[in-house]
């Protein structure tokens, strides 16, 4: 960074990617304290992770510099999180995906020992990979399956679709390793692919608790990449995943999952012209003849064209039994400040709309019938829960960060217009209070 910010004052300047990547914290117990580990990536500017102890930011300088790792041959350009974690021999990791661009083209999940004073060996796993295919692995999700505080089970897309489960629950790190096979050979979770046509997955996943009466754990993600000027414009159709891992491979794709789709796009009422859209809301059945093992939404429009080039690109977030997915529809277009973002809300087992308001479009504060769409379908007038409202004007989101006052929450957010974005939705049915203030007599 230091040698290039003179460049910063050339009026022919372009663009320098430096530490491009996004930084995480967690606690560590090293050698023999507790520390507060700070991870970083350099996204697009370079191809390492480094780790600082900012325990005391205070006292930070430069022996506080833990370590920076790179790998010639698997790490690439990281441009999602790393994270600490307490694994199941015992010691401390930095856990990250190996990004995209790598030398090998491969998919490759990294586990870094925290602490390099012990000697440990680094922890690879690499997913199967083809001649020819560029692939890489994008930020992976923790689950600590048994409430003991160390990870047991890691999952994680890739640019091919492909949905990975990784067994790190042995007290061996020899013994860790992709948790499913299929004629012997590693395999994934899940394929996300309409046809022929592999979906990417550059965001990261979310975990959630299964259906009733069912084992395991829903997987949230969302597919499509924005990562270069290539990914411009139109692109592939993109989808909104909700997948249950039940113990077992979903070897039959899209054909395994319920399909959800938006009815309605347009204005919300006659009196209100905001954007919304509304989902179906076809059941899901996880039980008897024809069990499904979860859903799926597309990203297409039910108005003319159906596809804008519209993708996931952020973490989806669960709130309430109900999955929240950012999309961005990029535009290179310069008055469309990079494009415009989604917001939908669907009920996370299902992926159908949800049957309550989430939105207040009338101010009233109060989530209910007078915030719902009103349009004509087949000749009829109908009046149902809003499932997406756009944002326009505000350029690209990611997913936004939530602050929750009892039973209304805001979603708060940057896009690339340059403002914040404040969306009033329903919170918490019946929630406590958060706050409390006490008045004292003069």
């Amino acid at each position: 960074v230091i040698p290039n910010l003179k460049n910063l004052a050339n009026p022919n300047y372009q663009h320098q990617y430096f530490v491009d990547g996004s930084p995480n914290s967690g606690d560590a117990y090293l050698g023999g304290a507790w520390k507060t580990v700070l991870l970083g990536t350099l996204g697009a500017g370079g191809k390492a992770v480094f780790a600082l102890d900012i325990t005391d930011p205070d006292l930070f300088d430069e022996t506080k510099v833990m370590w920076e790792f790179t790998d010639a041959t698997d790490l690439g350009n990281i441009m999602s999180r790393a994270f600490v974690a307490r694994m199941n021999d015992g010691n401390w990791y930095a856990v990250f995906g190996n990004g995209y661009n790598s030398t090998s083209k491969k998919a490759v999940l990294f586990m870094v020992p925290l602490d390099k004073s012990l000697g440990l060996p680094v922890v690879k796993i690499s997913a199967p990979w083809a001649t020819g295919h560029d692939n890489g692995l994008s930020e992976p999700a923790l689950l600590d399956e048994d409430g003991d505080r160390i990870i047991d089970t890691i999952y994680a897309g890739d640019l091919k679709g492909n949905v990975w489960k990784f067994d790190v629950s042995d007290n061996s790190t020899g013994n860790w390793e992709i948790a499913y096979q299929a004629s012997g050979n590693d395999a994934p979770l899940f394929k996300a692919v309409i046809g022929t046509t592999e979906q990417p997955i550059t965001g990261p996943l979310e975990i959630g608790a299964p259906p009733g009466g069912q084992s395991g754990y829903m997987i949230y993600f969302g597919t499509g990449k924005y990562l270069g000027n290539s990914d411009i414009g139109p692109t592939a159709t993109q989808t909104g995943y909700g997948i249950l891992d039940s113990g077992s491979r979903i070897t039959g794709g899209r054909g395994d999952l319920q399909g959800q789709s938006f009815v309605y796009e347009g204005a919300r009422s006659a009196s209100d012209p905001t954007q919304v859209r509304v989902v179906s809301n076809t059941t899901v059945a996880y039980t008897g003849g024809g069990a499904k093992k979860g859903w799926y939404l597309d990203l297409l429009s039910p108005n003319t064209p159906t596809n804008l080039g519209e993708r996931i690109v952020s973490v989806p977030l669960l709130r309430f039994g109900r999955v929240i997915f950012t999309s961005i529809v990029p535009s290179a277009a310069v008055c469309d400040q990079g494009g415009y973002s989604w917001l939908t809300e669907v009920n996370a087992l299902s992926g159908a709309r949800l049957d309550y308001s989430v939105f207040n479009y009338n101010n009233d504060t109060v989530f209910d019938s007078g915030d719902y769409a009103t349009y004509t379908s087949g000749g009829s007038t109908v009046s149902v829960p809003v499932s997406g409202n756009k944002l326009s004007g505000e350029g690209l989101l990611k997913s936004p960060t939530i602050i929750s006052a009892g039973e209304k929450e805001y979603k708060v957010g940057s896009g690339t217009a340059g403002g914040i974005v404040v969306v009033t939705e329903k919170g918490t049915p019946g929630a406590p209070r958060t706050s409390w203030r006490q008045l004292f007599p003069q």
